[in-house]
């Protein structure tokens, strides 16, 4: 590497923490919302996530390039929300995200694991793109996007959701058969938010402990890389929407969820229990998917099934 070109990538890469290094000197207080309160007309509130990692690189000109030089690596992701109830039986919620990406590796910024779920590269379900990549080079990647925008209407029998919002089904920890909607990557670790899907959700409640979960959700085909093959917006098609239902319940201290319906590329039929056997706790799910074409995976079963305890002293194994 070129001694102009070092320094360029390091001037990057302070213009890149720099916001990000001015936020950590603020000082620390309770926290609250910026503007407002969600519980009533509004409110606006939002966070910054970020994570930075050096490497000293070894001698190894054939994945390190010629010099050697050491790398750096930045995700960050600055989230706004805003929400409110301006009545009793309306909820609204919106969510837009800049994401910010540095590395001095090109390969680091396609190859490396989501550290954030909810990346922009999520088009799956989605009938509307919402997003600008205003910056993509091959050391730097700034993007923004909406990444939920709902209307939740509270009826006397039923809960009715529209627009961009956060579906989730199933229990089990780090692989979910049963969540179809952009389920959270195995590789993860940050989960407080989950990226929306553009649906029409109703929840039908037949108890505390039971009820049904309708929902229809508007998306296009993907290509290989997680783009569009057709980049218009509101360009849906059959074959990358989903119709689900899904029936929930609690038997003997157990609980029981049956869901199937036509989903990404096929069709889907699974179920789901979660409950204790003596000191264990027990979550299995299991899917079968019936693939309509080739260009996807062919018809097969995903199974998963996961044992842990809790010991006295709060230990999760």
């Amino acid at each position: 590497m070129a001694p102009r070109q070092s320094c360029k990538r390091t001037n990057r890469l302070a213009a890149a923490l720099g916001p990000v290094c001015l936020l950590l000197l603020l000082p620390v207080g309770p926290a609250r919302a910026l503007l407002g309160d969600s519980d009533e007309n509004f409110g606006l509130d939002g966070n910054l996530r970020t994570v930075t990692a050096a490497t000293v690189n070894y001698d190894y000109p054939m994945l390190f390039g010629p010099d050697n030089a050491s790398d750096g690596l930045s995700q960050s992701l600055l989230r706004l929300v805003a929400g409110g109830s301006p009545a009793e039986w309306l909820l609204y919620e919106l969510h837009a995200v800049q994401s910010l990406n540095f590395s001095s590796s090109s390969a680091s910024l396609t190859l490396g694991p989501g550290l954030f779920a909810g990346g922009a590269t999520h088009t799956r379900y989605r009938a509307a793109t919402l997003r600008w990549d205003w910056a993509e080079e091959a050391d730097l990647q700034a993007s923004l996007w909406l990444d939920r925008a709902q209307l939740k209407f509270v009826l006397p029998f039923a809960d009715l959701t529209i627009g961009r919002q956060a579906i989730s089904f199933g229990k089990a920890y780090f692989w979910n058969p049963l969540d179809v909607f952009l389920a959270f990557d195995p590789r993860s670790f940050d989960r407080d938010y989950k990226a929306g899907v553009d649906a029409l959700r109703i929840d039908i409640p037949f108890g505390d402990f039971s009820g049904l979960n309708l929902v229809a959700s508007l998306g296009r085909r993907i290509g290989g890389l997680g783009s569009t093959v057709d980049p218009d917006d509101f360009k849906v098609s059959w074959h990358g929407s989903a119709l689900m239902a899904r029936v929930f319940t609690t038997w003997q201290d157990w609980d029981i969820a049956v869901q199937g319906g036509k989903v990404y590329g096929g069709y889907q039929l699974g179920g789901a229990a979660s409950g204790e056997l003596g000191a264990l706790a027990v979550r299995a799910e299991a899917a079968y998917q019936f693939t309509v074409d080739r260009e996807e995976l062919p018809n097969h079963l995903n199974l998963v099934l996961g044992v842990g305890h809790r010991f006295e002293n709060t230990l999760n194994l």
